[in-house]
């Protein structure tokens, strides 16, 4: 025997299940709500599952559900009632919080930028930070688009401990931003590493870019001696110029 089911309008189809004679036999039935957001209206076409359990799994689930619910409930100390509702005002303040981090990071990248403004129009500016929060290839990126008056920027992220540190060369001159970054990545691969990264297999320096605009990572400690080595370059630079 085969059961059609029908949802008028919307779909019909047959069920190959375990059929019974009459839903009775089910006792107690729960579809379980899908997860998608009742507020979404983007199309997808990705099809909605729908599950369901009944009888003792069913009174199992509900039991649960309540639990959970209950714990959530008290973990931000508000009632079940209010829950759904506390939950959305947190994830709205949670929105407007990283919308204004990201705002502070931009202004903040722009500023030190503005700030790396060299006096001698085609210098090479070089700077390092040592700044968990604004660890990122973003930030980096943000502070060269502000910088000005400069040949070429070389931007490193680098946590003391923490590995891999993050470099950026970025230059209006694309030949220029790729012979800096290949002379910094074959003088950072000619260290080797130290301590607890002594066992690191392969070059510690690997990324690339194009159009003016390269990025890489070294894995390892950033220590002395990578310091020395990216002064070296730019200096040498200045000192062919």
């Amino acid at each position: 025997m085969i059961r059609y089911i029908n949802i008028e309008g919307i779909d019909k189809n047959a069920c190959c299940g375990t059929q019974l004679p009459h839903l009775g036999h089910l006792s107690f039935l729960h579809i379980i709500p899908p997860s998608t957001p009742a507020t979404s209206t983007a199309p997808t076409k990705t099809p909605t599952r729908l599950f369901f359990v009944s009888g003792p799994r069913a009174i199992r689930f509900s039991q649960h559900s309540s639990r959970q619910l209950s714990l959530a409930a008290q973990s931000i100390l508000v009632s079940r009632n209010e829950l759904v509702e506390r939950v959305e005002k947190m994830d709205n303040q949670r929105r407007e919080i990283i919308s204004r981090e990201r705002d502070l990071r931009t202004e903040l990248a722009r500023t030190i930028g503005e700030n790396l403004t060299v006096p001698e129009p085609g210098r090479v500016v070089y700077l390092k930070r040592a700044e968990r929060s604004t660890h990122d290839f973003e930030f980096l990126g943000n502070i060269a688009a502000a910088t000005n008056g400069a040949r070429a920027v070389i931007l490193v992220s680098a946590l003391p401990g923490v590995s891999p540190s993050l470099i950026l060369v970025q230059s209006p001159d694309a030949d220029l931003a790729k012979g800096l970054n290949d002379q910094i990545k074959a003088a950072l691969n000619d260290i080797k590493a130290k301590g607890e990264d002594e066992e690191l297999r392969g070059p510690r320096y690997k990324g690339g870019g194009a159009k003016g605009r390269f990025m890489g990572k070294l894995e390892g400690k950033w220590g002395k001696e990578e310091d020395e080595v990216l002064k070296a370059v730019v200096d040498k630079l200045h000192q062919d110029q």
